[in-house]
């Protein structure tokens, strides 16, 4: 169980920067999702829970708590992963903003989102946002790729926010 251990997200994350340094259009969401998984995994790890990883159709992890000694509580965890931009995105913004499919909110395939911000600047990942599949679900929704989803993130440009 390799994404048990810290040196498995530390590599996916220096194999993620390098792809960055590169360049030339490579697609990296494989890797970012591979990376943020693997890091949120490992910190609730840390944190003591007892954590799955893709054991549960349509989520990335999942934790079981004990409610009572004979009662447990499965919660289901999706993990997302924004980037942070110094050059506008192809949508115009400074941040990338990240959206989740409306099925997946709506079918109830998750219960938490985990979000990781990341710029690339620190050793492990700026700022981690969790919210509800309910806050998520009272977000606004937009039309991507033809297909409806809600906003999880939604930042303006990059040099107006380095401005404030």
């Amino acid at each position: 169980m390799l994404w048990r251990k810290e040196s498995t997200w530390k590599t996916l994350r220096e194999s993620y920067g390098l792809m960055k340094k590169l360049g030339a259009g490579y697609r990296t969401q494989y890797i970012q999702a591979a990376y943020s998984e693997c890091y949120a995994a490992h910190r609730l790890l840390e944190a003591g829970y007892d954590v799955e990883f893709h054991t549960i159709p349509g989520c990335d992890l999942s934790l079981r708590l004990n409610e009572t000694l004979d009662k447990t509580r499965t919660i289901k965890i999706e993990v997302k992963h924004s980037e942070d931009n110094k050059e506008k995105d192809r949508d115009g913004h400074g941040f990338s903003s990240w959206v989740m499919s409306k099925p997946q909110v709506e079918k109830e395939k998750f219960d938490l989102c985990i979000l990781l911000r990341d710029s690339l600047k620190y050793d492990k990942p700026d700022a981690v946002y969790v919210f509800t599949r309910e806050e998520i679900a009272n977000t606004r929704t937009v039309i991507v790729n033809g297909y409806q989803k809600y906003y999880l993130w939604y930042s303006e440009f990059f040099e107006e926010i380095s401005k404030k």
